[in-house]
């Protein structure tokens, strides 16, 4: 039988795959197999194995893999800064997933809306909540909408630093966004009231769900 060798598509698709099951060892293996083949890794097998890596929570292997693309003459593109940047949040490396954030305009990619929603949660995690709340209005003058993600983020931020008014403003302010608050946003704004004994206001956004037909959960009515 006449044997056909793996090219560049094949090893990005079998790295993909990897990607999907957050297989980060075996990505890396067959990101480092493509050139012991004298094959050159593309920037889709790149991102691939930086967001296998951002699934399995290895943050410093991502960063890595992102800064030795140049190396290689791989431009990343906004798919590797932005799995990267959730990389960060989720090892609770606020600094970084900013630094990435404020980084990609110089690499003339502009961030959209995954890119900052992965940078405030990364700053909700740690509770930063006055630098999520300055990521929320930077977006603005990014010409970037934020979305239900982002704001989510931002309430989540002002629920961990205890700043029940600043999370019921962003409440508000989805609104003005034409952005519905779900279930997640009425929660964190809720249980930001809670944490500063503003009882009243929790039941007032208790009664808010129940207007707007948002069946509250257990995390609601604790």
């Amino acid at each position: 039988d006449m044997e056909v060798a793996p090219n560049q598509v094949s090893y990005s698709s079998a790295i993909s795959a990897c990607e999907k099951n957050a297989e980060w060892q075996l990505a890396l293996g067959l990101l480092r197999e493509i050139s012991d083949v004298q094959l050159a890794p593309d920037h889709i097998a790149y991102s691939a194995a930086i967001s296998a890596c951002e699934k399995g929570g290895r943050w410093q292997l991502a960063l890595g893999l992102l800064s030795s693309m140049r190396e290689v003459a791989v431009a990343p593109d906004r798919i590797c800064y932005n799995s990267a940047i959730s990389a960060c949040e989720k090892g609770s490396q606020w600094q970084l997933a900013l630094l990435l954030l404020l980084h990609m305009p110089a690499t003339k990619l502009a961030p959209d809306q995954f890119s900052f929603a992965a940078s405030i949660s990364a700053c909700a995690r740690s509770g930063e909540w006055q630098l999520a709340l300055g990521l929320l209005g930077h977006m603005s003058e990014k010409i970037v909408s934020p979305n239900q993600v982002c704001c989510n983020a931002a309430i989540s931020a002002c629920e961990k630093g205890n700043q029940w008014r600043h999370a019921l403003g962003v409440l508000q302010q989805m609104q003005e966004l034409k952005q519905t608050p779900n279930r997640i946003s009425y929660n964190a704004a809720m249980s930001a009231c809670e944490k500063d004994s503003q009882w009243a206001m929790a039941l007032c956004m208790l009664r808010q769900m129940l207007e707007v037909v948002l069946a509250p959960d257990k995390i609601s009515y604790s």
